[in-house]
């Protein structure tokens, strides 16, 4: 469901499912299930924070590349480094208020 290859069923297969189509409703019905439970898997095995980030989305693939966009190539060692940084960070007084935000700032956008 995620990357795809669980094809969502085309627009003619949507209309067909519509008007009657027995088999076309039962392959939407499928995939939209399947979907289903994909979104609530990723959703439910998220904090709540990162669970705020994919709320709207519509499909677990859409939710998953959202996901992808954000945390990709990130660990938690990496995090880890990075709050370390943050704590290590305090103000000596040997410097203005103002250098030690630019300062701050500086690390924050790296």
């Amino acid at each position: 469901m995620v990357t795809g290859a669980y094809a969502k069923p085309s627009m003619a297969m949507e209309k067909a499912s519509n008007t009657g189509g027995t088999t076309a409703k039962r392959a939407v019905r499928m995939w939209k299930d399947a979907d289903a439970i994909a979104l609530l898997t990723i959703e439910k095995n998220c904090e709540e924070d990162v669970q705020a980030r994919i709320g709207n989305c519509t499909t677990a693939e859409i939710a998953y590349q959202e996901l992808k966009k954000a945390y990709e190539g990130k660990t938690t060692t990496e995090y880890g480094a990075l709050v370390d940084i943050f704590a290590s960070m305090q103000y000596d007084r040997k410097s203005s208020i103002d250098e030690y935000i630019a300062s701050y700032e500086r690390t924050w956008n790296t």
